[in-house]
């Protein structure tokens, strides 16, 4: 652990700015709030990797609590992407210890080469696959619903996102060293036979879309936990029409062979919905005030780094 620290803090903007600072690629991405439409399908990626879906299934606390695993997820990220840098030093030692034990063995039910062997958390091969998802998806969502990544732009969120997978444990030699590597890797993983969608991957799907839609948005967008706030999001017509929104966000983002394996019909209608969906939101976000386009984490990190200037 005091490894990771050492190489994360080397790499760090400083004390103040924490890993990134304004003006980072990465700051740039990710304080959109829109992104989080990418959710359902940086989950479904994960959970299409058996032995992720193992670790989700026999040492998460979703069924448990989704409301409360829901929130620390998306504070322990926007901490790591926006804090200062002591606040992200902590949140990867929490993470590594967290990390230190989760293992046990790939559920057996399914037809990856990988069924029944062992994994653990902190392997360097599970820990790529898990930030692919969610690097990839934030690209995907980023220029669906904001503007296409310039070449230069998409290099630096790349070389920004290797200090990332460096804070939750990967080797710096294991990290593909640029961008069209990245790329390949991901379509290999894509096009082999490693993933998989089994009963227990769909069942996990289902149980998170019956989940209240405040259990994912109230620790995504920082919203303020209070019963009142819950209420109002959990209201009819949001609670009818959240599984409907992301079942349609997963079946219009997700590689066809993955939209195939959670069974997601994908017809000339739901494509034409789907375009409808992403033009309107695009439009929206280009309209939407700073307080309300922008994440609380990314606003926070502005205006510390700006009152240091200031002092």
């Amino acid at each position: 652990m005091q490894a990771i620290l050492d190489r994360v803090a080397a790499r760090a903007r400083g004390p103040v700015e924490g890993l990134f600072g304004p003006g980072s690629a990465v700051w740039t991405v990710a304080r959109e709030n829109v992104l989080f439409t990418g959710a359902p399908r940086a989950l479904l990626m994960q959970l299409a990797h058996p032995a992720v879906l193992s670790g989700v299934a026999q040492h998460s606390e979703v069924a448990k609590d989704p409301f409360g695993r829901s929130v620390r997820t998306f504070e322990a990220m926007y901490t790591l992407t926006f804090g200062d840098l002591e606040s992200a030093l902590r949140v990867i030692r929490t993470v590594w210890k967290r990390h230190q034990s989760v293992r046990g063995n790939v559920l057996a039910d399914t037809a990856s080469p990988v069924a029944g062997a062992p994994y653990e958390a902190t392997d360097p091969g599970l820990l790529l696959w898990v930030w692919a998802t969610l690097h990839d998806t934030m690209v995907r969502m980023f220029e669906t619903f904001v503007r296409p990544l310039g070449a230069e732009e998409r290099v630096a969120f790349y070389e920004n996102g290797k200090v990332l997978q460096m804070a939750f444990g990967m080797p710096e030699k294991d990290i593909p060293p640029t961008v069209e590597d990245f790329d390949a890797y991901v379509r290999g993983v894509l096009d082999g036979p490693v993933l998989d969608v089994p009963r227990e991957a769909r069942d996990q799907w289902d149980l998170l879309v019956r989940q209240p839609p405040s259990s994912g948005l109230v620790g995504a967008l920082a919203l303020p936990r209070k019963r009142a706030v819950s209420l109002l999001i959990d209201g009819s017509p949001v609670r009818v029409l959240a599984p409907a929104v992301a079942r349609l966000l997963a079946a219009g983002t997700l590689p066809p062979r993955l939209r195939e394996g959670y069974g997601f019909t994908w017809s000339r209608a739901d494509a034409a919905l789907f375009k409808v969906l992403v033009e309107a939101t695009r439009r929206s976000v280009a309209f939407l005030p700073r307080h309300l386009r922008y994440h609380a984490a990314y606003r926070r990190g502005m205006e510390r780094v700006k009152a240091r200037r200031a002092a």
